[in-house]
């Protein structure tokens, strides 16, 4: 069986059949004994393909009159490893991956078949331009979904949890390939003697940065030629999975509980650090995970692991009060290895995340009763959502019920910066109550530290995005106290726009006097009292009102914020003072209205 058709069967097996491709490209690998790069190029196809997925679909749904649902399989897995190659492949001339493509379609197809598969795969090259994505600033989500293969709920999800720039750290990150991690078994050797042992085989690797054990290879000769994971010397292990034992911290003579323990990974790390004085009872609810365990356990040459078949949910009752040191690595929605298992990722929908809270909080309260007084208790997931971690553990002694979006209208004070953190100086977030605090919420574009006034703070990202992209045009109404009186030439000016630096000229602004002071001077400071005003714009620049005012002459000696849209703020918050948005006022923000 040549490669493409090796991929071909692969894609098949996991897109339609719904088998996982890290075991089936395990099986080909073993079975069709490729070359070094016969096997580079198969891996490649078959992950690459299944992690663009939503990509090579949306090429088809332009090209194709056919609905994607509608295609047989056989051809949906042709095209799609074929636009794969065309458009992520540069080593492939384009007529070998069209040819090929055809070549499979033929074979395991018809010729008609063959003919629309020649068709879309050449068309695909010609219009490229109308394959473009949409731009960040007309659809985000759609073109952070498209760019970094990832479905469309989860970056929303991701936005609204950790913010725009987050999100696409994330989706830069589990758009990667991953580097083959490898744990040393210290037991039997020391992490500097085990890269010697892989280096002289022409494996050049780093140490983790990290976890103190781990092994980074640089070049990655497949899992199964590494004779020394087969002979006990180490086992492969992602470097936060690492981290988890290193943080539960088990010491001598301690009696360690693992309560999900399957396939073991942590298990044997645990074993390990508490050295041979220390007992590890790995529990699970599935006896055949256990057969995993003592594989792995037996592989390593560990003496003091003992396996419990046990549910975790009430492993409490049995156990109370009987471990130094317990962990709860449970069962989760999988979100942190998308890397790993690139057909995971499409499998996944908004419904799944609900699944796991109830039984991991159930687990979590049961095994606390296994931890004898002073003892350690560690929660970990591999997952990347809130109601499956921070939701779980308690924060001040309260169980936190999260709130998908919170929207917070405050009228900040002078002296606050509006950042999340801040070494120097008081943010916004600081002068929020504790139980606000956990839904990392940020503000809305900036006030200086000088300007008070409204000021919106969120954990939704969307909605920031469309408060602030220039392509939307927000109105933010400033409320100014001057120097100097406002001049029918300074309003035509400011009203105009005004070029404030090289290349960039305000739009429009309305301005509105409320009091041009010419007198009296105040007795105290011996100046004009200021003019008042106030100032419309649509930009969000850098101190821009106080140097749109520079401009025409004038200075400002105070500013306020008191519209966003046709949003105002609450005549009835005091400076400092804030609460959450009501549900019209929720409306107005995101509708204009």
């Amino acid at each position: 069986m040549n490669v493409r058709e090796a991929a071909f069967h692969s894609l098949i097996a996991v897109c339609k059949d719904g088998a996982y491709s890290n075991i089936v490209v395990s099986k080909i690998i073993q079975k069709e004994k490729f070359t070094d790069r016969d096997r580079r190029f198969y891996t490649e196809l078959v992950y690459g393909t299944l992690r663009s997925l939503n990509y090579v679909d949306y090429i088809i749904g332009i090209l194709s009159s056919r609905k994607k649902n509608s295609l047989d399989p056989v051809c949906l897995a042709v095209l799609r490893m074929g636009l794969y190659q065309l458009f992520f492949m540069d080593k492939v001339p384009p007529s070998a991956a069209c040819n090929e493509a055809v070549k499979l379609a033929r074979r395991f197809g018809n010729e008609g078949m063959a003919k629309f598969v020649n068709a879309l795969l050449r068309n695909s090259l010609r219009q490229k331009e109308r394959l473009a994505i949409p731009t960040f600033d007309e659809n985000p989500v759609l073109h952070l979904s498209l760019t970094w293969h990832q479905q469309s709920w989860l970056i929303e999800k991701w936005i609204t949890e950790f913010g725009l720039d987050h999100t696409v750290t994330l989706c830069r990150y589990f758009d990667t390939v991953p580097e083959l991690c490898i744990r040393a078994n210290t037991e039997r050797i020391d992490r500097e003697g085990l890269m010697k042992l892989l280096s002289e085989k022409g494996i050049p690797c780093r140490p983790a940065e990290h976890a103190p054990d781990g092994i980074y290879a640089e070049k990655n000769p497949g899992i199964h030629k590494l004779t020394e994971i087969a002979d006990g010397l180490g086992l492969i292990q992602d470097e936060p999975s690492q981290l988890v034992a290193a943080i539960a911290d088990p010491q001598e003579k301690n009696v360690i509980f693992d309560v999900c323990a399957a396939p073991g990974g942590k298990t044997t790390h645990l074993a390990t650090l508490g050295t041979k004085s220390s007992t590890v009872y790995a529990f699970d609810i599935y006896e055949h995970k256990l057969k995993l365990i003592e594989d792995n356990v037996n592989r390593l040459g560990l003496k003091n692991v003992r396996t419990r078949l046990q549910d975790g949910t009430s492993v409490g009752e049995i156990y109370p009060e009987k471990a130094d040191c317990v962990l709860v690595d449970a069962p989760c929605s999988g979100l942190g290895i998308l890397r790993h298992k690139p057909d995971l990722r499409w499998r996944k929908t908004a419904e799944d995340l609900t699944v796991f809270p109830p039984l991991q909080k159930k687990i979590l309260e049961s095994a606390a009763k296994c931890v004898k007084p002073g003892g350690t208790l560690v929660y970990s997931t591999c997952t990347m959502n809130r109601a499956e971690n921070e939701d779980i553990v308690k924060y001040n002694d309260e169980i936190i019920n999260y709130k998908p979006f919170v929207y917070i209208m405050m009228n900040k004070p002078d002296g606050v910066i509006s950042a999340t953190e801040d070494k120097e100086h008081k943010t916004v977030i600081d002068l929020l109550e504790n139980k606000y605090r956990t839904y990392s919420l940020f503000p809305v574009g900036r006030l200086d530290i000088d300007t008070e006034g409204l000021l919106i703070l969120t954990n939704d990202g969307i909605l920031t995005h469309n408060l602030l992209a220039p392509n939307k045009h927000v109105d933010k109404k400033y409320y100014v106290e001057l120097r100097d009186p406002v001049t029918e030439e300074a309003v035509e000016k400011l009203e105009g726009g005004i070029e404030l630096e090289k290349d960039f000229i305000t739009k429009n602004a309305k301005v509105e006097i409320i009091e041009n002071s010419e007198e009296p001077i105040n007795k105290k400071t011996g100046e004009r009292n200021p003019s008042k005003a106030y100032i419309t714009i649509s930009e969000g620049k850098y101190h821009q009102v106080k140097r749109m005012f520079k401009a025409v002459d004038n200075k400002v000696k105070y500013l306020k914020r008191i519209q966003m849209g046709s949003l105002k703020l609450d005549e009835n918050l005091k400076i400092g003072e804030y609460r959450e948005l009501t549900e019209k006022e929720l409306e107005i923000l995101k509708n204009g209205k």
